[in-house]
């Protein structure tokens, strides 16, 4: 869809991940974004299952690379200036973090399989008792698209996860 007025154009992209019905709007002029939730500075954005979808999040992360996207205007922070090396940062940590996650999850291979607890205490070791459930719901988000690829095996938030 696209929002006209007599001073701007809108293009309404649809970006879910943090949240299914997540929205950005494009001003086509410029090429500003206006991100919301989905791109912020300097903070990750929180992906919490079961409306936040890791795969979700990084597909359209992956489509806003292909549009002509000149700045970031986020929900929270500033102005974000290199869109596309931006883009390409967010999409290479969490991809990272997913590799750590595997890592994790085949060194216990030998062992028992995983809790998200004890995957957060050894992917977080520095944050406070406090973020520990939202860093939970990351690695609980990173372990649903793990596990919809057939690389892993578990249930729920509360249950044991192991590779494949």
């Amino acid at each position: 869809d696209v929002i006209e007025a007599p001073d701007f154009r809108l293009r309404c992209l649809h970006t879910p991940g943090h949240a299914a019905d997540h929205l950005c709007f494009l001003r086509e002029a410029d090429g500003l974004l206006f991100a919301g939730d989905h791109v912020m500075d300097s903070v990750t954005v929180v992906i919490a299952p079961p409306d936040g979808d890791m795969a979700d999040y990084l597909d359209s992360l992956a489509r806003l690379q292909q549009v002509p996207i000149q700045a970031i205007a986020p929900a929270h922070g500033g102005l974000i200036t290199q869109a596309s090396a931006t883009f390409a940062q967010i999409i290479s940590h969490r991809l990272q973090r997913e590799q750590q996650i595997l890592a994790l999850l085949q060194q216990g291979q030998s062992q028992e399989p995983q809790k998200i607890a004890n995957l957060v205490a050894h992917i977080y070791p520095e944050i406070p008792e406090g973020l520990r459930p939202v860093a939970g719901w990351q690695v609980y988000a990173h372990l649903l698209k793990l596990r919809s690829e057939g690389r892993v095996q578990g249930k729920n938030y509360d249950g044991t996860w192991c590779s494949l």
